[in-house]
């Protein structure tokens, strides 16, 4: 036949009945099971119906009356009301609205169950479809995305809080980004298309691994450790080591020379007080022009000083010949002479500058170097040089030949850490 209404259960659960025995005093008795509302419950006393939240109430499994019931042998007792235990299914097309409903089998629904309060399981919630981008709060499952969480916020899509209701994973409002409030710790490889973004401690048991040709930095210096592809490590800044920190050479410049008149190695932000002792190395460099000196020149203030240079120079040779020369009001600094410029006649030099920032004393720089001479014969050059005027700051150094380009060469410019 045909219902008005929720179409009845095809099985019923086993209802119960618990009996108690009044002493005119005690008023909280224990149930065989708990129960949720006092409605759940029918209870007698001397086989009269107390009204629910009004005679009696119910939490969990203690039944406390309002009153005290009167003595008597099993005059009270309380009826447990069936639970429905099999399928339960409204008809096509019709809305119930239920304060409390309760099973140990299948709610189905080909539309929406709408709840207002708390959905309680004991056992697994299992969503079997996907959100949609109008959700405002859903969960979904499919095979290939596995568990999905979607919403909608003013500030953040998806927030999960901790038990304190602090916020730990925050998804922002229309983003992709993920902001976690803690420690973020892993044990494997974290892979970021966007960046990685913290204010705090980003901790990993594993590697981090950059693209090829990526930056490390912070997010006023987003290139400070810049990585080439062949693992070649470039810092946009000089490093610098606390007090007791590792020693080393930083490696603050380089440039190369191809048929340059003067080649200038460094400037005034790398000569500076961070670090009070520099060292140039000079590579394979190769005149254009036969039988010439190897010159430099200071530079104060972003310009070329040409004038009032002492140096004191000594040049060996396989032969045991010794050659002096100085000056002490030179326009440039003679580092080596009698230069070839055959394809196998090159020279190579160390520089060594100290404190060329700092304005108290005269700048004294030491060199030496290793070459071949145009005979050719095998020389060496050591020295010292500086400027007669002044204890100005420097801020770069000059070299030239004394007629011609240079052809070639590598000049490497250290911050001794």
């Amino acid at each position: 036949m045909a219902y008005n209404g929720i179409v009845p259960s095809q099985t019923f659960g086993q209802g119960s009945k618990d009996s108690f025995d009044g002493d005119g005093s005690t008023t909280a008795f224990t149930l065989s099971k708990a129960v949720t509302l006092a409605t759940d419950i029918e209870v007698f006393v001397g086989n009269v119906r107390q009204e629910p939240d009004v005679a009696y109430t119910v939490s969990g499994v203690t039944l406390t009356f309002t009153g005290t019931p009167a003595s008597g042998t099993g005059n009270i007792y309380a009826v447990h009301q069936t639970v429905n235990q099999g399928t339960l299914v409204p008809p096509t097309g019709r809305a119930e609205n239920l304060s409390t409903l309760v099973t140990s089998g299948t709610i189905t629904s080909g539309g929406t169950v709408a709840v207002t309060g708390n959905v309680t399981a004991t056992g697994t919630v299992e969503p079997a479809g996907d959100t949609a981008a109008g959700d405002n709060a859903a969960i979904g499952f499919t095979s290939t995305e596995g568990l999905i969480l979607t919403g909608q916020g003013s500030t953040n899509d998806v927030t999960i809080k901790n038990d304190a209701d602090a916020d730990v994973i925050e998804i922002p409002t229309g983003t992709t980004n993920v902001t976690v409030a803690g420690t973020l710790g892993t044990g494997g490889l974290i892979t970021s298309g966007a960046g990685i973004t913290g204010a705090g401690l980003l901790t990993t048991g594993g590697n981090i691994v950059i693209p090829d040709a990526g930056n490390i930095g912070s997010a006023s210096d987003t290139d400070a450790i810049a990585i080439a592809s062949d693992g070649v490590v470039t810092f946009s800044q000089a490093p610098v080591f606390s007090a007791g920190g590792a020693a080393g050479l930083a490696l603050l410049q380089t440039v190369t020379a191809s048929n340059d008149a003067t080649v200038l190695v460094g400037s005034s932000s790398l000569f500076t007080s961070t670090h009070k002792v520099y060292i140039l190395h000079v590579i394979n460099a190769h005149p254009v022009t036969d039988s010439v000196e190897f010159r430099c020149r200071l530079s104060k203030g972003g310009s070329i000083i040409s004038a009032d240079y002492e140096y004191s120079r000594n040049q060996t040779i396989h032969s045991s010949s010794f050659t002096n020369r100085g000056s002490n009001s030179d326009d440039h600094v003679n580092l080596a002479e009698s230069l070839g410029n055959a394809n196998d006649e090159s020279h190579n030099m160390v520089i060594t500058m100290y404190n060329p920032a700092e304005t108290t004393f005269k700048k004294l720089v030491n060199f030496s170097s290793a070459g071949m001479d145009l005979s050719p014969n095998m020389a060496r050059n050591h020295g010292v040089f500086g400027h007669e005027g002044n204890s100005d700051a420097i801020d770069g150094i000059q070299f030239f030949y004394s007629s011609g380009n240079v052809s070639t060469g590598t000049f490497k410019l250290y911050g001794v850490v």
